[in-house]
């Protein structure tokens, strides 16, 4: 059942670079010398030419209707959502909304400690038909609350293979976690933002169950030898072309396990503020039970 968010509204700070994007003679302009952009590309540890690439692939294909339309759908889940989170977390994240490659389809970034969480609305477009709005846009918005928080679960800080499994999983699992508690919305909405149906969904978690064992030896594996197993790495936090979408993601599965272990109805601000070395133990039991 869905849950009702609603609470007072907060003021939310929103860049609209698409509309730059789509008005100027240059439409990859707003990425050169500017700190967001700079700070994606750092994140998603891709040079910026290919974010400008990837933009302008993209662009001729939207309309600022079509993009109004899209951060609309976005935004209004969040007006409802922020007041609520920041009663209790006391972080209110700037928002950004840009013509992107696609992916990611959205995260965050701290830009001097601000958390500006972000959206590619070419994304957004590709699967405006079937995506839940509400779970796309709070599992976002929810990144930035963390990393503001405890920014030692920041991507762009990783130092090393256990930063990148351990920390991937803590901050994935509790955002996803907190979607749920949040929306009350399906597990197909949660985990997948219903790109995969009902059926689907179900498959994929048992999936998740049977990999369980192996993909905490493996992980374990992995930081023992100090080094980043793609293919494990793929396999739980993205996908591949020669993967079933069923197959792949495992990780926000994982994690959200973990969470809800962790939350014990605590709520948000508690969960988010947790210590790595709470998420560590805790994952580390997950896999060896």
């Amino acid at each position: 059942m869905r849950r009702n968010i609603a609470s007072e509204p907060a003021s939310l700070d929103v860049q609209r670079f698409d509309r730059k994007q789509l008005a100027g003679d240059d439409p990859a302009g707003p990425f050169r010398e500017n700190a967001f952009f700079e700070a994606c590309a750092k994140l998603f540890n891709t040079p910026i030419d290919m974010l400008i690439e990837g933009a302008r692939q993209h662009i001729p294909s939207f309309t600022p209707d079509l993009a109004d339309f899209l951060v609309e759908q976005l935004l209004e889940p969040l007006q409802k959502l922020a007041g609520k989170l920041q009663e209790e977390t006391g972080v209110v994240p700037d928002l950004a909304f840009y013509i992107g490659p696609g992916a990611p389809d959205g995260h965050a970034v701290l830009l001097n400690g601000r958390p500006v969480v972000f959206y590619d609305l070419t994304a957004a477009k590709d699967r405006k038909d079937r995506v839940d709005w509400e779970s796309y846009a709070t599992h976002e918005y929810l990144h930035g609350i963390h990393y503001a928080l405890r920014p030692t679960f920041y991507p762009g800080d990783y130092a090393d293979p256990e930063d990148v499994f351990f920390k991937r999983l803590a901050a994935e699992g509790a955002v996803t976690h907190l979607t749920k508690a949040l929306t009350g919305a399906t597990p197909a909405a949660i985990y997948w933002f219903n790109l995969l149906d009902e059926r689907l969904t179900l498959q994929w978690i048992e999936t998740a169950q049977r990999f369980r064992r192996s993909a905490g030896f493996n992980l374990q594996k992995a930081i023992l030898e100090d080094r980043v197993d793609v293919a494990l790495h793929t396999r739980l936090f993205s996908s591949a072309a020669s993967m079933h979408l069923h197959e792949s993601r495992l990780g926000y599965y994982y994690g959200a396990q973990v969470a809800r272990e962790l939350d014990k109805g605590r709520g948000a601000a508690a969960l988010l503020q947790l210590p790595y070395r709470d998420w560590r133990r805790a994952i580390l039991s997950y896999f060896d039970s």
